[in-house]
C-alpha cells in the first residue's frame, strides 16, 4: 500500500499565539483565559460545537464533535470530523 502524503496546516503559529489567536480551528480546542479575552467569552460559548465547557481557570474548551461510536474506518472518521468542523471554521472566518 502506498503512503499518502497529506500536509495538515498548523492550527497555530508562534505569531498567532503571541497575539492570542488561532489560524485554523480543530475538532478539540482549549482557549486559555487570554484567548477567551481576545475572542470574547460569549462568542466562544456560542460557537457551533457539540460541547463547550468553561474551565475553572477562566478558559474554555470547545469540542466540535464527540460522537465516534458508530465510526468504523479512518475515512469515515476524517469525513465526520471535517463535517463537524465546517460550521466552526465559518464562524472563525466571519469573526476576523
Amino acid at each position: 500500500m502506498e503512503a499518502i502524503d497529506i500536509e495538515i496546516p498548523s492550527p497555530v503559529t508562534d505569531e498567532s499565539l503571541a497575539n492570542n489567536r488561532i489560524n485554523l480551528p480543530t475538532w478539540l480546542m482549549m482557549f486559555p483565559p487570554a484567548m477567551v479575552e481576545e475572542y470574547g467569552r460569549e462568542w466562544l460559548l456560542n460557537l457551533p460545537a457539540e460541547r463547550i465547557e468553561e474551565l475553572d481557570d477562566g478558559g474554555i474548551m470547545v469540542i466540535t464533535t464527540d460522537e465516534f461510536a458508530d465510526i468504523e474506518t479512518g475515512t469515515e472518521l476524517t469525513v465526520h470530523v471535517q463535517d463537524a468542523k465546517e460550521p466552526l471554521e465559518a464562524a472563525f472566518r466571519d469573526h476576523e
